[in-house]
């Protein structure tokens, strides 16, 4: 399989605005920049974020009404991400972590295009020290590892789509 075309997925409720931009930068400087990124403001407006932060690919915000909880915000996105249907992998990724690596991105893609099996990728989710998360709810500015395989817990997951 040819390398997956990916989309990332960014749900907050906009009570953590220096973290969106943060995790957003650290978007911006994967080396394998994802085709589209979603962020979906679950029941808050959401500030300009593609030009301000130089974000690559197609950068589309949608606010909903009313908050409808994680799974709800990460549902819209991948309602609208389907609604484009040109993304084949959707990584999803909580307001206050960070991709700590440049080579994130990219290695999920890796891990994708190496088994067509592959379903879900989990992520090591570590403190701002580099050391392994104790608990399943990570702490504000959590950093994001790639690992093969699924991580219970984990504050981001890479989802095949179609």
């Amino acid at each position: 399989m040819e390398t997956p075309r990916i989309a990332v997925a960014v749900v907050t409720m906009g009570n953590r605005p220096a973290e969106v931009d943060a995790l957003l930068r650290s978007v911006a400087k994967q080396d394998a920049a994802p085709a589209r990124t979603v962020i979906v403001g679950n029941g808050c407006p959401l500030p300009e974020f593609a030009r301000r932060l130089s974000l690559p690919g197609e950068v589309t915000t949608v606010e909903l009404e009313e908050n409808l909880g994680c799974p709800g915000g990460r549902n819209a996105a991948l309602a609208r991400l389907r609604e484009f249907g040109d993304v084949d992998v959707v990584v999803e990724l909580d307001d206050d972590g960070l991709l700590v690596d440049a080579d994130v991105l990219r290695r999920v893609g890796e891990l994708y295009a190496g088994d067509e099996r592959l379903g879900i990728v989990g992520f090591r989710i570590a403190d701002e020290l580099g050391r392994p998360s104790s608990g399943t709810c990570p702490a504000s500015g959590s950093r994001i590892h790639c690992a093969a395989g699924t991580s219970p817990g984990s504050s981001a997951a890479g989802t095949r789509c179609g």
